[in-house]
This record gives structure tokens, sequence and C-alpha cells, in this order.
């Protein structure tokens, strides 16, 4: 005879530890001291917080904290409730490990997919509150989502928690799929651009500099142009898989930004305003849990939350790692060549690898290196996401993942090796703004961290996994290599780090150390004693200005959520009170730009009627412009757009445009070794010391490049031998008449063309009026002829030995330069070389002060 019991549950609702206890079904003994620690703490301190926050290292049991809690919730609350992750495979792997090891059985299940997919009798569950729905970011960030009226949100790896969020109200229009669209909205976008930048959005050949533009277009120009860019994106996005996401920024246009570059144009607000998002802002309760959150309110930033409660286990389970990891950093001592050959040597010697790179031209690059010598299968994330098992049952494989840093992970013999690619410095467009126009490095240095601790933690997900880690790339090697960034990560982190750098040394070293550390035997035990010893001497410190950026995040998003709700008069309160907190030193490019924030809403509050501010906008930009002189587009706001004398008394700030492309050239060159540089610089100072023209024009071509101008020449009719570009403010066309003899004099024919060129240049780039373009004549003669003279009025002289000079002085400033670089977007380094670029006779003022027109003179 069947038994038959009434419906009730004698499980055990008092805490979620009791109820495991009670799970007879579970593989999973027993819950762990530190799991049972924040279970309890959120009992305690968090039930009734609208948003909590949970910090559990990598392999610390982050997944069964958080379905227990969410179960919990489920049973004594009778709750719906939302388990996010980031990748279907994820989504599947937490059901997996709930009915097979925690003993949920039925009462979880997996919502991936397109919505009609859900089973019929899941979704009828999930309704009534008898079952735990677990999907992905993009299941609940979307147009239509299931999940409408959840009463509990947790959400995964929060911490990568940011692209999937904001990708909801992000509208990314790329040059290669979207191109009719990126071409009309560059000619809308025209007159409220410069011409170098018009001509970067509209050539199709683009340079490795064009490609590393970026900047964004001001919410006051953009007011001008509404109405067109709207009728545009409406006409073209009409049939797209974008439409709802312009649908959703569509009426909040002057609450976000529009970054361009070479490759995408980018709508987006500066932070996702979840909280006007129903089915995220109606939960009772979100649960954000992480490895790592970060302590520079970054959570916040990410997720449009201005605050969270937050918990986390105790410092004693922090004070070791997870796992063993041994690094081998190639840069060190190898070529790039020779790079690239270790990197698949040691994948030959593993069979199996991940390689994370930061973007899909990257990824590209590996697999034609893989596809050009080892030839083993390649899978992408796209692959890996829907299901790892083809990498896994593989015999040699290598999984090349692009821009995912975090989210999936290759346990125990999954995978042994994990090579990371150049530095996870700027996920999106906003970033590279931020970092590269910006120098907001330090609101960064934070979220950098975090990727970098989650990308080399991709193979070590336990106290007894192991993998090797090879680092490769400029940046990377620059960063890992800086005493400040290694001492702000974990003490096992930083001695696994320190004690890789001390033995890498040639690519045949590096192979033997390689096969000691698989081998597992008494040499690597040594080592690992190595490692424990230098842990112990490790100290960890705190990234700088953390305090005040953790204070001002809550202010951020309240400046977001004031303009998204069409209050901008909330939204300046908002950025004044943000202006007071961030006081550091190394946070002047991130003030400049909440300067031009709170005069964007001043200038708001002024379009609306509501009061006129114009004075106060005023004043704001014209701070923005004098923190971030590069952004030529701040003085534009301000009205003050010719160089004011208190701008051109600041040593080199002219400059500022060219020490950003130079950054450009650094990071194509390489800072860390010799060889690329030193191939250009024998080239130009060859170059130059010939009369042939031709030679001396290609020198004159790179030196300026080198120098960070906008460097060119054609070989067409009437072209200019050459030009150096710093800006839609000033420009230097040549004309190099090295050939002649010293005591011949200059003609009228010769005359005439130079004074032309300004003309040519002028047309070539679609430069308007407010261009000073200066023709420069290049020679060793002595003067002109009579009737040559009368057009040489706005001709400049350079005699070419005196050019010389200057160009070997520049050069060696150069080489100088490179060698004090710390990396990408640093604001007390950019100020030193612009103060160099002075100090030379390098930068744009210095060169109008040096090539003074000519005036109808006839000896030079």
């Amino acid at each position: 005879m069947a038994f038959k019991f009434g419906a009730a549950s004698n499980i055990s609702l008092e805490s979620p530890e009791r109820m495991f206890l009670d799970f007879s079904d579970r593989v999973f003994k027993g819950l762990l001291t530190h799991q049972g620690h924040v279970l309890t703490e959120y009992q305690q301190k968090a039930m009734s917080s609208s948003n909590v926050a949970i910090k559990l290292p990598t392999g610390s049991g982050k997944t069964l904290v958080g379905t227990l809690i969410a179960e919990w919730r489920r049973r004594k609350e009778h709750e719906r409730v939302v388990y996010v992750c980031p990748t279907h495979q994820l989504a599947h792997q937490v059901v997996e490990e709930a009915r097979g090891k925690y003993g949920f059985g039925e009462s979880i299940a997996a919502f991936v997919g397109k919505k009609s997919s859900y089973k019929p009798e899941d979704k009828g569950r999930f309704q009534s509150g008898d079952v735990i729905a677990v999907t992905t970011y993009g299941g609940l960030f979307n147009a239509k989502t299931f999940f409408d009226e959840p009463h509990l949100l947790i959400f995964d790896d929060a911490h990568a928690a940011e692209n999937y969020m904001t990708q909801h109200w992000s509208l990314q229009i790329e040059r290669v799929s979207h191109k009719a669209l990126f071409a009309v909205l560059t000619e809308i976008l025209s007159p409220c651009l410069s011409a170098l930048d018009v001509k970067t959005l509209r050539d199709d050949a683009q340079t490795s500099g064009d490609m590393s533009w970026v900047d964004m277009v001001a919410t006051q120009f953009i007011r001008s142009i509404e109405p067109q860019l709207i009728a545009a994106l409406d006409e073209h996005l009409a049939g797209d898989d974008l439409r709802w996401r312009w649908q959703e920024v569509r009426g909040h246009l002057a609450a976000c930004r529009f970054y361009i570059s070479a490759g995408e144009i980018l709508i987006r607000p500066l932070v996702p305003p979840t909280m006007r998002y129903s089915p995220f802002a109606k939960a009772k309760q979100r649960i954000f849990m992480s490895a790592t959150l970060g302590e520079g309110g970054d959570l916040e930033r990410v997720t449009g939350v201005p605050k969270i409660t937050r918990l986390s286990v105790s410092e004693d389970f922090n004070a070791q790692g997870v796992g063993r990891r041994f690094f081998l950093m190639p840069g060190k001592a190898l070529a790039e060549e020779e790079q690239n050959a270790l990197q698949c040597a040691a994948i030959e010697e593993a069979k199996k690898a991940v390689v994370l790179v930061p973007d899909f031209r990257r990824a590209a690059v590996v697999e034609a290196e893989i596809a050009s010598t080892i030839q083993y299968p390649v899978f992408n994330a796209k692959q890996i996401e829907e299901s790892k098992a083809p990498f896994v049952e593989a015999e040699a494989a290598v999984a090349v993942l692009a821009n995912r840093y975090d989210g999936i992970d290759f346990a125990d013999d999954q995978c042994r090796l994990l090579v990371m690619r150049d530095l996870p410095s700027a996920s999106n467009l906003q970033e590279r703004f931020l970092q590269s126009r910006m120098s907001a490095g330090l609101l960064l240095a934070d979220r950098i961290k975090t990727r970098f601790v989650q990308a080399v933690g991709r193979c070590t997900r336990s106290a007894t996994d192991y993998s090797a880690v090879i680092l490769l790339g400029e940046n990377l090697h620059t960063y890992i290599s800086k005493k400040e960034t290694r001492t702000a990560l974990h003490p096992e982190l930083q001695a696994e780090i320190t004690f890789g750098m001390s033995e890498s040394g040639t690519a045949e070293e590096m192979l033997d150390n390689l096969r000691i550390f698989y081998a597992r035997g008494e040499e690597w035990k040594a080592a690992d004693n190595q490692i424990r010893r230098l842990r112990g001497e490790a100290v960890q410190t705190t990234l700088p200005a953390l305090d005040q950026l953790r204070e001002a995040a809550s202010q951020e998003v309240a400046f977001q959520y004031a303009l998204w709700d069409n209050n901008p008069e909330a939204a300046l309160e908002a950025a004044k009170k943000i202006l007071t907190i961030l006081q550091d030193g190394g946070l002047k490019g991130y003030r400049a730009l909440w300067n031009y924030l709170a005069g964007d809403a001043a200038s708001q509050v002024t379009a609306s009627g509501l009061s006129d501010l114009s004075s106060a906008a005023r004043e704001y930009y014209r701070m923005a412009a004098k923190s971030a002189p590069s952004v030529h587009w701040f003085r534009d706001l301000s009205n003050d757009r010719g160089a004011p004398a208190e701008e051109e008394a600041r040593p080199g700030s002219t400059a500022a445009p060219l020490i950003e492309r130079l950054e450009q050239r650094f990071a194509e060159l390489g800072t860390r070794h010799d060889e690329k540089f030193v191939k250009v610089e024998k080239a130009i100072l060859e170059s130059i010391d010939q009369d042939e023209h031709k030679a001396f024009e290609r020198g004159q071509k790179e030196l300026g490049s080198l120098l960070g101008f906008e460097a060119g020449n054609e070989e067409t009719n009437a072209a200019p031998d050459g030009w150096w570009i710093a800006d839609d403010t000033f420009a230097i066309v040549f004309e190099d008449y090295t050939e002649a003899q010293p005591d011949s004099t200059l003609g009228v024919v010769k005359a005439r063309q130079v004074a032309s060129h300004p003309i040519w240049l002028r047309n070539r780039f679609k430069f308007t009026d407010k261009t000073q373009i200066l023709p420069v004549l290049v020679s060793g003669i002595k003067g002109a002829d009579d009737d040559a003279a009368l057009h040489l009025g706005d001709v400049a002289f350079w005699n070419s030995e005196e050019f010389r000079v200057w160009a070997k002085n520049a050069v060696s400033v150069i080489r100088s330069l490179r060698t004090s670089y710390p990396g990408p977007g640093d604001l007390f380094w950019r100020e030193d070389a612009m103060a160099a670029y002075a100090a030379n006779g390098l930068d744009p003022l210095s060169l109008r002060q040096r090539l003074t027109p000519l005036k109808s003179a006839t000896t030079f």
C-alpha cells in the first residue's frame, strides 16, 4: 500500500543552515565554517535590506550559499526567486550542483535561451513560487523578460555585471555590422566634431592610431541635432535587433553619453538606471555575490544601486589563496616573436589552454598564431558558454575568449594552462574614454585589479587546484611590474607573481620550469615553499583615493537618476557634492569629467527655462578645460576657444593632444624592449640627415608621428611635402627644399607653391577658418628672389640644419619620456611630458613662436 501523507513539509526553516541539514538527498556532507558564518550574518543583519552584497572568495562555495538563501526564502517567505548567472553554461552548472550535490531536487530549474523554450511546467511552478529560476543576465534584462515580478534577485559574479546590466541601455552602432547607419550618424554628428575626428569616422582605412582613438560628444551639441538623430535611428533600427535597446534610451538622450570611435558609436548612460527597470526595482531584495566586490564604490556604479549592505567571510579565511598558480612572464627577457613561440610551445606541453584577450581583433591574432603552428582546435567564448564539454573532452584544444575575464571556469584537469594576453584595462568605449581622454586611472584601477584577479583564477577553482599562467603583452607586463600594483593584490597572489618574475628567464628555462611544475615532484615542493615564504613577507596595501571614490559613488548614481527623470536641478546638486568629495590630486582627470557633467546639468536647467545658469555652466566647463586641456570641446563649451592666456601660461598645455597620441605610439612600439623603437629612431635620424628630398620627407613624417602629430604626405599634384596636425586649432604644412644649394635663392614658382599649401590642407581635411595652418619652408638657401618674396608674407622659414638639430633633440626627449612612461592615462606623467615638450620647444605654442612668417623678406 502506497504511503499517504499530508502536504505540509517537516523541513526546518529556522535558518538556511538548519534547512540544509534536513535535505536528505544531498551528497555534500555539511556547510563549512565560513559558509555558516555568512549565512548567519545574512540572517541577523541583512534579511530586511533591499540590497545586499556577499563577498566569498573563489573556491569558498559561493554557489551553495547563494542557492541556500534562495531556497530558504522561497520556502519561508513564499517568494518568487531568480538566480542570475553570466552564461548559459553557468546557469546549467548551478542547477546541476544544487540538484546533484546539495539535494534541492526539482525545486530549482534552468530558464535559459528564448522565453518560448522555457518548459511550461517550470513557468507555472515559478509563478506559484514552487521553483527557483536560474537564468542569465540577458534573461532578466531584456525587452520582454519572463521574470516581470520577482521577489528576490540573486546575482552571481556581480563584479562582472556592468556590461551585462548596462547593455540593456546601451546602443552600440558598429561600423562593420551597421555600415549605413554608422555613415549617416557620422554626417549628422560632423558639425559637432573636429575635422580630424570627422575624417577618422568617414575613412574605412584605419590606422592603429585611429583604432585607439575615442571621444565623447557633448550633450549640449547633441541637443542641436537631436531630431535628426532620432529620425535616423528610428528608420535604420526599425527591423534591427537593437530596436528594443533604442526604445529604452530614445526618450532619455539628455541623460546619456555619446561616445565615438573609429569602429563604433556608443550611446549609453554613465550609470545603468536599473532602478527604473521594473523587474529589478520592484524586487523586495537584490543580492550581489562575488569573489571580489571592489573597494571604491564600483559595485554601486555598475549596478545602479546607491547603497548596498556588504557581508563577507572572516579575514582568517582570506589569509590563504585558492589553489596554486605558477606565473611565467616572457616579456621580461624575450622579444615579441619569441614570446609567441613560447606560448605555442607551452600549449603543446599542456595540451589544453585557455587564452584570454581583451577583444575580438586580438582573438583573431591568437587564432592565426595557433593555426600557423600547433594547429589545435580552437573554441570561442560563445561555444564555451553554451557547453564546455567539447573543449573538456578534446585531447588537445585551445579556448580563445575575448573580453571574458570571469564567468567561465576550468577546474582541475579541465585545463592546467592559462594565457593572458594584454591588460583588461577598458572593456567598452566609456572606460576607454575615461582612461585615455580623462586620465581617470584611479577610478578604473580597482576595476582593472578585479578583472586581473578574476582572470588569473580561471583555472584554479579550489584549494587543491593548480595551473600555470603566462602573462603576455606590453601593458600587462608594465602593469604587473609596478610595485604599487602588486602590493594591492592578495599576499598569496603577490608571492606567486614575485616568484614567477624571478624565474622568468630564457624560453628553454621557462619551459623546463613548466615541466617541473606539472610533475609536482620534490623540485616543485621546494618552489612551493619559497612562494609560501614570500607570502608571509607580503603586505597588502590599499589603492589610492578609494575612500573618496566610495563616498562619491552614491551621488554619482543619484546624478544619473536625476537626469533620467528629467530633473537637471537635482543632478546639478549631486554633481556639486561629488566635486566636493573628489579632492585627491590623482583624481584631477575624473574631477574634470564631473566639472563637465555639472556644466551639462546647469545647461539643461537653463534650456528647460527653470533658471538661467548659463554663467555657472561656462565656469564649470572652464574648470573642466583647465584640468583636461586635450579635450578641445571643453573650451568650445566655455566659449573660451582661443587658448586663454592662463592656459597658454601652463608649460606645454598645447601639447596635450600630442601626448595622448604619443601614448598610442608607445603602445605600438613597446616600452619594455627597444627593438621597435630603435628601428624608428634610426630611420628618422638617418632620413633627416639626407638632403635628397624624398628621404628627408620620409624622416620628417615619421618624426611628426613619433611626436604625436597627425603626420602625413601625399604623392599627388600640388600636394605639400608633408604636414603635422596638432588638432583643429594648429597645423604645419611643409615644403622641403633640401636639395637646393646653400648659395641659391627661392624662385617665384616655388614661393607660390609653398604659399598655397594651407589652402590645399584646409580643403583636404575640411578645416574651418579657426584652424591656423602655418606654411613652413625647410631649406638651406640664403633667401628669395624679389618677385618670389611677394608671396612669402605668411610663410615661415626653417633652416634645414637647424631643423636637424631640433629634430635630434626631439627624438632624445621622446626616448627619455619613453623610459619614464608608466602606462596609459597616467595624469602625472602626462603633465611631466607636457612640461618636457615646452622646455624643448616641441609643443604647438613653442613652434608658433619659433616659426614666424617671413613678411616678404628676401634674405633668410
